[in-house]
């Protein structure tokens, strides 16, 4: 979905630990973050990210979207919110409002 909105340098993690790796060697200037992970919470890796890569702006992704979740996201650092299932539509939106963010 993010390469066909033209959106380049695209890199995957499956998981947290890699999510890590990826961080400290790309030191990526977004990071779309699922809560839900295999090995790890998403909200606790957003804590770690943002440490690894303070300059990234990174927007959750979850179906559980609850007040609870998203209130702990804010507080660590997130400044968005994409909740599963979306269309690209919504992820271009949040993406480009997220870019536009200081």
């Amino acid at each position: 979905m993010l390469g066909n909105l033209d959106i380049q340098n695209i890199h995957e993690a499956s998981n947290g630990e890699r999510a890590i790796n990826l961080a400290e060697q790309y030191s990526p200037g977004l990071v779309l973050l699922d809560i839900n992970l295999p090995d790890c919470d998403g909200i606790d890796l957003l804590d770690k990210l943002r440490t690894i890569v303070p300059e990234s702006k990174i927007l959750m992704v979850s179906s559980e979207a609850t007040v609870d979740h998203i209130k702990a996201a804010q507080a660590k650092g997130s400044i968005g919110f994409i909740v599963k299932p979306f269309n690209a539509e919504v992820v271009l939106q949040k993406i480009t409002s997220a870019l536009k963010e200081n």
